[in-house]
């Protein structure tokens, strides 16, 4: 694992090297529910989530952007065996890393104005559970939940703005039963600081 992690720190140092570095603190908010994969527990509607926190964009048309957020997603849940189904506030507190590649089709990290297309892998170590329900506690949910996304971004002089949307590809439940992903809409303000 060492030798990885050596590999990849020293193949973005050389990439680095030779390629326009940019810092991007930003915020946005985000929008979530599950998939209805097997459930005991569902979602009924939509809250909104935040997120705020800083990516490293390294290149100039072709990009590589590792980054580390803080992530609170919202949203109602109910047992999907309760036939009142009575909704609970359920908000999942993580600490999420995104690895994203990305190409501007329009313009360059350089430029006053350009279009991005990007999409990657993240992984969020869950932190805290708050939930309305004495039925669900953090011991119920993973405490790692693995993504994919994919998106668009635009730069406007030293601003930029990313939507993008995520799939889950681990369950968020422990429990065998309860089988859902998250799956949601991102967005993202911030600015760009070049190097």
């Amino acid at each position: 694992m060492k030798k990885i992690t050596f590999l990849a720190a020293a193949t973005l140092f050389v990439f680095g090297l030779s390629a326009q570095v940019s810092i991007r603190p930003s915020f946005g908010f985000n929008a979530t529910h599950l998939t209805n994969e097997s459930v005991a527990w569902n979602s009924a509607n939509q809250r909104i989530g935040y997120q705020f926190g800083v990516g490293l964009m390294v290149g100039d048309k072709l990009y590589f952007e590792p980054g580390i957020y803080w992530n609170t997603i919202t949203k109602d849940l109910y047992k999907v065996d309760d036939p009142t189904k009575t909704t609970f506030t359920n908000t999942i507190n993580a600490i999420r890393i995104p690895v994203d590649v990305g190409y501007h089709i329009i313009g360059d990290e350089d430029g006053f104005f350009d279009l991005r297309l990007f999409g990657g892998v993240g992984g969020s170590f869950v932190t805290q559970v708050n939930s309305d329900s004495q039925d669900l506690s953090k011991d119920d949910f993973k405490s790692m939940l693995f993504d994919v996304h994919a998106g668009v971004g635009i730069d406007l002089w030293f601003f930029f703005i990313d939507w993008s949307y995520l799939q889950g590809l681990t369950p968020v439940f422990n429990e065998g039963a309860n089988d859902g992903k998250l799956q949601g809409f991102y967005s993202n303000i911030g600015i760009r600081l070049d190097f």
